[in-house]
């Protein structure tokens, strides 16, 4: 498409220079959406532009309109690797790697670095009485509440099942404690239709105070979930308190009985 300035003149939407006076525009089409243009301006006077060059720039905008259907399909199948299918949230894979990555900088950094790890408390049972609908449902209640309890800087991730995982870059145990808490009580306060009220169990650690690896973290994290299971679920564990006893929030009244 062509513009000139007295005939045709170039839309000022579109005008990159101020005194443009004519213009070549070659829109991007893939796949019948227009992904961009590439845009050829004449700044000293209004002239038609060769045809062998438009067709040799027509060429050249082909082949780069064909490296950016490549990389958009390259990110939607990354995004794809990435994603939990029934959650959008994080998967393990995603998780994992950014914990590697999150683990390395708190190590240069000396900023703390916590892990949530999270549990639906009674899914089997939701799952026999509600059927996997219902227990899907209860997933994505879950997975949005972890959404929303969330920094632009944290991470929320579905391991598998009913396991969650939350990180919390740059993040000290009061924080953290604090976050998990708010995400627990939001839970414990609504009602996912056609289920009823479902709640969690959370697990809290902090790097460096209860480890600085992968494992070590993990294995802190689940030991304080297990012990709020066993603490009457629906509860924060935070500390490991010295006879294996632990530190938690309370339940709140009108959760979820024990099975």
């Amino acid at each position: 498409m062509t513009f000139l300035e007295r005939t045709n003149p170039p839309p000022s939407a579109i005008t990159p220079f101020p005194d443009t006076r004519a213009m070549l525009v070659i829109p991007m089409v893939s796949r019948d959406e227009v992904v961009g243009a590439a845009l050829l301006a004449c700044v000293t006077r209004a002239q038609a532009f060769d045809p062998s060059l438009v067709a040799f720039l027509d060429d050249v905008v082909q082949q780069v309109t064909l490296g950016v259907e490549n990389a958009r399909l390259f990110a939607r199948l990354a995004q794809m690797a990435s994603t939990d299918e029934l959650t959008q949230l994080a998967n393990r894979r995603r998780f994992t790697e950014s914990f590697r990555v999150e683990l390395s900088r708190t190590r240069r950094s000396g900023a703390p670095l916590c892990l949530v790890m999270v549990d639906i408390d009674y899914l089997k049972k939701i799952n026999d009485t509600y059927g996997h609908p219902g227990g899907d449902a209860a997933i994505r209640h879950v997975a949005e509440a972890l959404r929303r309890g969330r920094r632009d800087t944290d991470l929320a991730a579905r391991l598998g099942g009913e396991e969650f995982a939350l990180l919390l870059p740059g993040t000290d145990l009061p924080g953290a404690v604090k976050a998990a808490e708010r995400i627990r009580r939001e839970l414990a306060e609504s009602t996912v239709p056609g289920v009823g009220t479902v709640t969690i169990s959370l697990g809290v650690a902090t790097c460096p105070e209860d480890g600085q690896t992968e494992d070590d973290l993990v294995r802190v994290a689940d030991e304080r979930l297990y012990a709020a299971k066993s603490g009457g679920r629906n509860r924060v564990c935070y500390m490991t308190l010295p006879g294996s006893a632990t530190a938690t929030t309370p339940r709140t009244n009108g959760s979820r009985p024990e099975a």
